[in-house]
């Protein structure tokens, strides 16, 4: 978001968590536009309202991934079907800063259903990562075991 004093800045208001933003490309406006093929924010062919609103989603897919709740995670999750590009990146990069292992059953769903090989390489990659262990999984494997203390030697 640009300053307010900035003559080409909009100001956008974030909706309230959890609320639904409809999907740009199911307006009428968009269909068979460039939009609903997943295109950049750089194409013409969106409104600027449709530009916001994608904006503001990817904004909130971000804000979920911050959550510790399995409603964000499914919210997140069911972003990465989403018809706009755009919005399916923000939701792969919103599963992974969540964190769970529970998103890798959806991640290996969608990626089977993915067309567009470098999308899918990025999914798989995704649930690749979150089957990695953590950092407290890693220390509690390198974490010697307790030794039990030392007898002393019998006297002769």
């Amino acid at each position: 978001m640009t300053a307010p004093s900035d003559p080409g800045s909009v100001e956008l208001k974030q909706p309230p968590a959890g609320a639904a933003i409809p999907d740009p490309a199911s307006t009428p406006a968009a269909a068979g536009s460039a939009l609903a093929s997943g295109a950049t924010a750089t194409n013409t062919a969106r409104t600027p309202q449709q530009d916001a609103a994608i904006r503001a989603r990817v904004t909130q897919l971000g804000q979920l991934a911050m959550r510790n709740d399995p409603a964000s995670l499914q919210t997140i999750l069911s972003e990465l079907t989403n018809s706009t590009k755009a919005i399916r990146q923000a939701a792969l990069e919103a599963t992974v800063q969540y964190g769970s292992r529970d998103a890798i059953p959806k991640l290996q769903e969608v990626a089977a259903a993915t067309e567009d090989q470098k999308e899918k390489a990025a999914i798989l990659e995704a649930a690749e990562f979150l089957q990695l262990p953590s950092l407290s999984e890693l220390g509690r494997r390198l974490r010697p075991k307790a030794k039990p203390p030392a007898r002393p030697a019998p006297a002769p």
